[in-house]
Order: structure tokens, then C-alpha cells, then sequence
């Protein structure tokens, strides 16, 4: 990857979950030694240069746990909206910005309109606050290497600015949230993770590819790829959700994924595990598929518990594991919608040079 240009920088911000803020520490620490602990807040971080000369390259941090990171600006003279609206007009100006973000240190767990309301009137303080020629666009999905202006509301009256280039997927998003419209009808949380997993992972699920799921039970995994097109083999002993039970596109296999046979198996393109067994069972359920001579997968989605964060120094070992499986493009990502758990994604060399994923 080339890095883009002035990442070079002496101040890191990241943002994490609330609850793995300790693994997440330890392995941007253990990724950049000359970097030193700075400050923390639940769910956000900084860090610095150990020497007033040392810079780092920011843009490469390859963490599993920062939902998003960037470049420190620094605070906010004010909290009141309109004057910290004008204040993000000029950082914007002066750092060449093309969109601003404005995120809570930690994000609602509600995703619906109501809760990012505080957004939409933000934006419309920044409108009011540029000239017309220099208007930014506040809170959208950036393009790929934008510029991007970080607002981040640390506390209610405590604001700080930072400053990020959207060069992974998930860093087009304000604060790496997802933007995932509220569906009132989902069955359950998994329907939105599996969303950000898809929109994350990039793989490319055409219409009416078969996908597998292990661990599908009550639905909320299927109901998501049902919406996208696809069709799924369900495989779960318990019972789906009525509503989509009877779905024309979907076959309910009653059983534990280890007890399936290959041939139920062998049209599907994609494997999705989202079980509540520890990270080497679910990786044994995949391998036994994967590498099976009828079943041809190009890419995977597994979701690894973490019952006990001391597993995460096992992350290296998990990958290198799954490329053994011919997958050869593989990273981890703990979700926004995600709980105390990785999701591990796998993509086959062949389907990396098609869809240019």
C-alpha cells in the first residue's frame, strides 16, 4: 500500500470498544514500540512520540481493535455548537480537508436517526459557518484516501480534533460506525453485524450465491444475506424465526456444524460461523469444511468469542492458520455491532484478483 501524503505525525488518537480498551493498548504499544501512552478516556486513546524529534506513520497502525485512529489536532477552544462548528470550518481550510466527521468518543448502540440527531444539526452549523465555495461534507461515507477532519466529543463540554486519511473501509465512516439504517423488523443484533462484517470485509456475495451459516439461530445473520440476494443454508438445531423460516431462498439444516455432510455443501460460495464455542472449535468447523475436496468456498466469515482477552495474542496464529487453507487475503476486525469477540475474515487469491476486493 502507498501511504498518502504528510501521515507522518507525533500524536495518535484511537477509538475503541469500551471493554477491550486494555488489549487494544497493548498491541498498538507492541506494534509501535516508540510510541507512549498519552491519555484515556473509556473507549479512547492517545499516544505520542517518545522523543520531540520521532514521528510515526499513522496510517499503517493494522489494528484489530481501533474502530478508528488518527492524527491529534488538538482541543476545542469551545464546546458551543456554533463556535465549534466555525472552528471546524477553518481546521478543515487549513489541514485541506474534503469531509468533517463529528463522533462521540462512544457511539449509541442505537442506530437509528434519533440517535446521531445531534449530527444532523451539527452539519447544518458547519453549512451555515462556511462560504459557499468551501463547504465540507459533514458525517457522510468518505471516498477512498480522503481527508477528513475528526470532531470527536470526548465529553459533553470537552471536544478534540483530529485528523485521518480514509484509506481502510471502515475509516470512511464517522468514528468507524457503520452506516446502517435502523430496520425496524430485524430479528436481532446479529442482523446488523453481519452488516458491517459484508460492508468491512468487502466480499463480493453476488445475487443468488449460495452461502453457508453456522450458528444461524434465531435469523438476524440470514435475514441480512436474504436482503442482499443471496441464498443461504442455514445450519443450526434450533428453530428460526417465523419470519424467515419459509423464505423460497432459504434451506434450514438442523444440525451442529460439525455434523453436516460435505455434499449438503458443495454449491456454496461463502462460509459464515457465528457460534458461542471457543476460537479453536469454530476454526475446527471451518477447516473440516474448507479444506474438504467437494466444497469449494472463496471466502469466509468467522466469528471468534474472546471470553478471555489473553486469547488475542493468539490473533497472529489464527491467521496464518486459515491462509494454510488456501485462503491468501485474511485480516480480523473487532465490529462496532460486534460484543466480546473478533471477526476473522478469509479471502481466496483468485477472488482478490476478480473483484479487486
Amino acid at each position: 500500500m502507498t501511504p498518502p501524503p504528510s501521515t507522518q505525525a507525533r500524536f495518535l488518537f484511537v477509538a475503541c470498544r469500551r471493554e477491550s480498551q486494555s488489549v487494544c493498548k497493548n498491541e498498538i504499544c507492541q506494534r509501535f514500540p516508540e510510541l507512549r501512552f498519552s491519555f484515556s478516556k473509556p473507549g479512547f486513546m492517545t499516544f505520542k512520540a517518545a522523543s520531540d524529534d520521532d514521528t510515526f506513520a499513522y496510517w499503517d497502525l493494522k489494528s484489530t481493535f481501533a474502530r478508528t485512529f488518527g492524527q491529534t489536532i488538538g482541543p476545542a477552544t469551545s464546546a458551543e455548537p456554533s463556535q465549534l462548528a466555525m472552528e471546524a470550518v477553518d481546521l478543515a481550510a487549513a489541514n485541506q480537508c474534503h469531509q468533517i466527521h463529528y463522533w462521540r468518543r462512544l457511539p449509541p448502540r442505537d442506530q437509528s436517526p434519533v440517535a446521531y440527531k445531534v449530527n444532523g444539526e451539527f452539519a447544518e452549523l458547519v453549512h451555515q459557518s462556511a462560504p459557499g465555495d468551501s463547504q465540507k461534507p459533514v458525517n457522510c461515507t468518505a471516498p477512498p484516501q480522503a481527508r477528513v477532519l475528526d470532531v470527536i466529543r470526548i465529553e459533553p463540554n470537552q471536544i478534540w480534533f483530529g485528523m485521518h486519511y480514509a484509506n481502510a473501509v471502515f475509516q470512511r465512516w464517522p468514528g468507524g460506525q457503520p452506516p446502517l439504517p435502523h430496520n425496524p423488523d430485524a430479528i436481532n443484533r446479529a442482523y446488523y453485524k453481519t452488516g458491517e462484517a459484508l460492508l468491512w470485509s468487502g466480499l463480493p456475495i453476488r445475487r443468488n450465491d449460495i452461502c453457508a451459516e453456522i450458528g444461524s439461530a434465531p435469523g438476524g445473520s440470514c435475514q441480512r444475506l436474504l436482503e442482499t440476494g443471496a441464498a443461504v443454508i442455514a445450519i443450526d438445531p434450533a428453530n428460526l424465526d417465523e419470519r424467515i423460516a419459509n423464505h423460497d431462498r432459504l434451506k434450514h439444516l438442523r444440525m451442529r456444524g460439525r455434523d453436516v455432510r460435505h455434499t449438503a455443501l458443495q454449491e456454496a460460495k461463502w462460509l459464515l460461523i457465528d457460534s458461542n464455542v471457543a476460537p479453536r472449535h469454530s476454526l475446527d468447523t471451518a477447516e473440516g469444511l474448507a479444506t474438504g475436496k467437494r466444497i469449494h468456498f472463496q471466502g469466509l466469515l468467522i466469528t471468534l468469542k474472546m471470553p478471555d482477552w489473553r486469547l488475542a495474542e493468539q490473533i497472529p496464529d489464527f491467521i496464518q492458520r486459515v491462509k494454510s487453507w488456501g485462503f491468501a487475503y485474511v485480516k480480523t476486525r473487532q465490529l462496532a455491532w460486534g460484543g466480546q469477540e473478533i471477526c476473522l475474515m478469509g479471502l481466496k487469491r483468485k477472488s482478490v484478483r476478480r473483484f479487486g476486493s
